[in-house]
């Protein structure tokens, strides 16, 4: 979709509504129809085009002004209380060069203790120049204010690199969540440390925060080796150290963009420690906010579980009507780009452990097989034997044999690699495939609760295969 049409329809009613009367007010009423139109419409060129005689190159240079408005608009609204600090630092110079030298003084040091408060190393470092610069006769307090910039432009290249370091460890997440490879999970454990260490190297609510980030995901997602709990704090004193410098600065550009970051790491702490009552609150805050979730920056971390989550709730209270009903009214619109490869492949199979817990095993196995058609994961190969295994399971359950069989085939040539030394949950899944292709006898039966019983046990810890996927006898004798 185009990116301005995108916009425009992710537009608040009210953000519409001011640029709508914006236009209006400015006699641009073509404008104002398009952009109605854009909202409105799931064709809107064509819709608009019907409504208008106007020519190609009438309408490039129409479409090109609403998009310049919509921009400005967007760049106007970038407002913030915090901005009038920030905004003296570029009048600095008004301030040294027309300013009475005490004054000068005076009103930077002002401004040096709100930035400060702020952990604004970035700002601080335009301020301590300019102290330089009027003590450039006074060795004493020269020196001083030289030693203070360093410092701020130390303290400003260790945030830069800490939030640099967030970013890569969900990157190397993603890589490790994909794949499962020893390499990525090394890589993993080595960033949790280099986080530790740049956070030790000052006293600084920004560095902590990329810490406190970086760690509470990693006690909840990743299998830690015992020697990182000598040197992680606690996930309760992480979470109110983070609280507190939160609260402590409301206005903060940066900080107010991370409460639904702390709410998932929240809501996926209370949900692991089984306190039922504060994950109940968390879920209910959380699911308002899915596609956030889902298509957010979020600082790189991937929170598609949630969905997962969602999925576990609705089978433990058996409201999994409601689940379809969400589905359909919400999730299915959400659009997920592939190029955010794990909340892709998340979001598709959770609606396709969704079509298959209603036995709509023909959807499930559209899915997945859309799936496979528009992304490549062979250089993913958790994810792609997981897709397969699923795949190849909807097509045994639609009595697609020869589809099934080609997909069965397949992944027993793949599990030999040396890749799935450690994946005997996936040779047994396939033993049952094969199992329930093979027809209905009291041997059989008797050797696929067997079989089942042996997949549950041996499908757990970091290579687990579809492991929201509840497998009953049930699911292979119905309809047999």
């Amino acid at each position: 979709m185009d990116a301005l049409y995108t916009i425009i329809k992710q537009l608040s009613d009210e953000e519409f509504l001011d640029i709508y009367q914006n236009l209006t007010s400015n006699k641009a009423e073509k404008s104002a129809l398009f952009l109605k139109t854009i909202r409105e419409s799931d064709n809107p060129v064509e819709d608009f085009l019907e409504k208008q005689e106007i020519s190609a190159s009438a309408f490039y240079v129409l479409k090109s002004r609403l998009n310049q408005k919509v921009e400005d608009f967007l760049l106007n609204r970038l407002g913030d209380p915090k901005m009038e600090a920030i905004q003296k630092v570029f009048k600095v110079y008004d301030l040294i060069f027309q300013s009475p030298r005490e004054i000068a003084v005076t009103t930077l040091k002002r401004l040096e203790k709100t930035m400060l408060d702020e952990d604004n190393s970035l700002v601080l470092m335009v301020v301590y120049r300019a102290l330089k610069m009027l003590h450039s006769h006074d060795d004493n307090h020269r020196v001083e204010y030289d030693q203070k910039y360093n410092q701020a432009v130390a303290f400003y290249l260790a945030n830069d690199k800490a939030m640099e370091t967030v970013m890569t460890f969900f990157r190397i997440y993603d890589r490790y969540y994909l794949a499962r490879r020893e390499r990525d999970y090394n890589e993993l454990i080595r960033t949790v440390e280099k986080i530790h260490n740049q956070n030790n190297l000052y006293t600084s609510q920004r560095l902590f925060i990329s810490m406190a980030i970086i760690h509470l995901f990693s006690s909840q997602f990743v299998e830690l080796p015992d020697r990182m709990s000598v040197i992680m704090e606690s996930d309760n004193e992480l979470f109110e150290k983070s609280f507190e410098i939160l609260e402590k600065n409301p206005d903060d550009i940066l900080f107010k963009n991370l409460n639904l970051i702390f709410d998932f790491l929240r809501y996926t702490y209370y949900r692991r420690n089984g306190d039922r009552d504060r994950e109940q609150i968390y879920f209910e805050l959380l699911d308002y906010k899915i596609e956030d979730l889902l298509k957010g920056f979020n600082f790189g971390m991937d929170c598609s579980s949630i969905l997962f989550f969602k999925l576990l709730r609705h089978q433990e209270y058996g409201t999994l009507d409601l689940l379809q009903q969400d589905i359909a009214e919400y999730i299915d619109k959400i659009e997920i780009d592939s190029y955010r490869l794990v909340t892709y492949i998340n979001f598709n199979l959770f609606k396709a452990y969704a079509s298959f817990y209603k036995k709509d095993f023909e959807n499930s196995s559209r899915i997945l097989y859309r799936v496979r058609n528009e992304v490549s994961l062979r250089k993913n190969p958790h994810v792609d034997v997981e897709v397969k295994m699923f795949l190849a399971l909807s097509y045994v359950l639609l009595g697609e044999s020869d589809l099934a069989n080609q997909l069965i085939l397949s992944l027993q040539r793949q599990l030999k690699k040396s890749t799935f030394s450690n994946y005997e949950n996936g040779r047994i899944f396939l033993k049952i495939l094969t199992n329930r292709q093979g027809g209905r006898t009291t041997k059989k039966l008797q050797q696929l609760k067997k079989l089942l019983e042996e997949f549950e046990e041996s499908n757990k810890g970091t290579n687990a295969i579809l492991p929201y996927l509840k497998l009953s006898f049930e699911t292979f004798t119905e309809g047999m």
